[in-house]
């Protein structure tokens, strides 16, 4: 996928690199303690994947088991397109539980 590699400028020169990746849920199962009342706070920028990403996550038990053993995940999203682009994806975690806020960063 598009996350597995980085296409790199050096020297006049395009060069791959191999970078690792890791999905959304993944990151929230490896660093969150799945207990009743915690907090989970995403801050997103990534220039304009963000839809891309938040699509596949919508997707995932994985948030959806977290969200329904009362984990509080609220995602905090820098918007690139207009805010109908992203209705369908902030009502799919609504469904979970799961407050997304995407916003154009105004700054």
């Amino acid at each position: 996928s598009a996350l597995d590699q980085a296409s790199l400028q050096k020297d006049g020169k395009l060069t791959e690199a191999s970078v690792n990746g890791i999905s959304l849920p993944s990151l929230v199962q490896k660093t969150t303690i799945k207990q009743s009342g915690s907090l989970v706070l995403i801050k997103m920028d990534i220039e304009g994947a963000e839809k891309q990403l938040l699509a596949s996550a919508s997707q995932s038990s994985i948030l959806l088991d977290y969200a329904q053993s009362g984990v509080e995940i609220a995602m905090l999203v820098e918007r690139h397109g207009s805010e109908a682009e992203y209705a369908n994806i902030v009502d799919s975690f609504a469904k979970m539980g799961i407050r997304v806020n995407a916003r154009v960063d105004a700054g």
